[in-house]
């Protein structure tokens, strides 16, 4: 996912782990990490990511489902200050992490071995305890002596209470014990870089300012400002870097600790459900040129996509814009999308079977310019983004890339047209 810094800032929409994922702060964006002089750091980093094992098809919700039985969820940030990493879990594949970098994926309970190696040196190390059904943030950062470390940090996913996030402070960056403000009011004194120490506070849904300061000293070693909290989170908020030269920041981690689902209206108004799900905002109450026919959540959990018949795409959370066809001629309206399973892209789909992709989605062919029995009414994607289907109203299913054809209603009399589809397999909905 490469997505671009923005001033206004949403804490849920920044990054995630347990529903699949996560990220660096700085909101709907992401590119290399970014780090404010030591006197004003304003400068949140950012960050992009790619799934562990290539287990992308597992991070639609830590919550509740989309995990394989007994699994746990793991994400990796490498925080190391202009280092580029090869991380490797127990006996996993290796993986490159450049500084603000990171993966994720689901991982069978045990406790692993993990090391971060630059060529064949060993830079840092450590182990990691997955839990059965947990889920684990781990870093590479620096200790409190700027020695590379390796650590994991379980996430408590117990619920928020009513309109609030959880948010959990740590100190992960050199130098000596920091203090923690949050619009003002101290909420973590003197907090030590020991591996183990956090402070957790419960805070309402608002905007945010967020100092860190060196605990002796009172000088501000960074700062998180035109942050807004989304209710209904947990918020990892890590100070990584280094006091002494000035790279200090913050990583904020948001998870989910909701399952629901939700609802988008023709006029892009969105319904949450519980009322307690993550709502990132819509386009309800605003003129459109176009209805909107589709939306699409970021397998992030932490916002969505909406799209207009006109192919106008609206994002909100940590849904990134890579491109539309709004004000582009189509030779029919858009019926549909779907999200690729990283979150760096998405594929539009006309209701002549044409197929338009942006971002990281690749184009695997479509039914544009060939006849059709009935109008094309939407689209899914395969679990590893590698093909998609297409399905019509009448319930014919057309099978692209590695998408396979299980069956289809094409051929059998319906009461009523088909509208809808899953891609839990082939599910028709009519």
């Amino acid at each position: 996912m490469k997505r671009t810094a923005v001033k206004a800032r949403h804490l849920a929409s920044v990054c995630a782990v347990g529903a699949l994922a996560v990220g660096l702060v700085s909101m709907m964006g992401a590119g290399p990490a970014v780090a404010g002089p030591t006197s004003a750091p304003d400068q949140p980093s950012v960050i992009h990511g790619n799934s562990i094992g290539g287990h992308a098809a597992h991070a639609t919700s830590h919550i509740g489902f989309g995990l394989p039985t007994g699994n746990g969820f793991l994400s990796v940030f490498q925080t190391i200050p202009a280092k580029t990493l090869s991380v490797t879990v127990g006996a996993g594949t290796p993986f490159t992490l450049s500084q603000g970098d990171f993966n994720f994926g689901d991982i069978a309970p045990n406790t692993y071995p993990v090391t971060a190696k630059t060529g064949p040196v060993v830079t840092a190390s450590g182990s990691i305890a997955i839990p059965t059904g947990g889920d684990v943030t781990s870093l590479v950062y620096l200790g409190a002596t700027g020695t590379p470390t390796v650590g994991g940090f379980p996430n408590n996913l117990a619920s928020a209470p009513a309109g609030q996030s959880r948010m959990v402070f740590r100190n992960t960056g050199e130098g000596g014990p920091v203090d923690v403000l949050v619009n003002g009011v101290v909420e973590a004194t003197s907090l030590v870089n020991d591996g183990t120490s956090s402070v957790q506070v419960n805070l309402p849904g608002e905007p945010l300012q967020i100092i860190v300061k060196n605990h002796a000293t009172q000088t501000t070693v960074a700062r998180l400002a035109n942050a807004v909290l989304t209710p209904g989170l947990l918020v990892n908020e890590f100070f990584i870097g280094s006091q002494t030269n000035g790279t200090g920041s913050l990583l904020s981690n948001a998870i989910p600790l909701e399952s629901g689902y939700r609802l988008f209206a023709s006029d892009g108004g969105v319904f949450t459900f519980p009322a307690s799900l993550p709502y990132f905002g819509s386009e309800g109450g605003k003129p459109l040129n176009q209805p909107i026919v589709g939306a699409a959540t970021d397998p992030l959990g932490l916002g969505y996509w909406l799209v207009a018949s006109d192919g106008g795409i609206f994002t909100f959370g940590d849904a990134g814009f890579f491109g539309s066809m709004g004000a582009q001629h189509l030779n029919q309206p858009i019926v549909g999308m779907a999200a690729t399973a990283d979150g760096g892209g998405y594929w539009l789909v006309a209701s002549d079977g044409g197929i338009f992709s942006f971002g990281d989605a690749v184009f695997f062919g479509s039914m544009g310019g060939q006849p059709l029995a009935k109008p094309i009414v939407g689209m899914m994607s395969s679990p590893d983004s590698l093909g998609y289907w297409l399905m019509a109203s009448d319930g014919g299913v057309f099978s692209f890339g590695d998408a396979h054809f299980m069956g289809s209603t094409g051929n059998i009399a319906l009461n009523k047209p088909i509208v809808a589809g899953n891609s839990s397999g082939t599910l028709l909905v009519g």
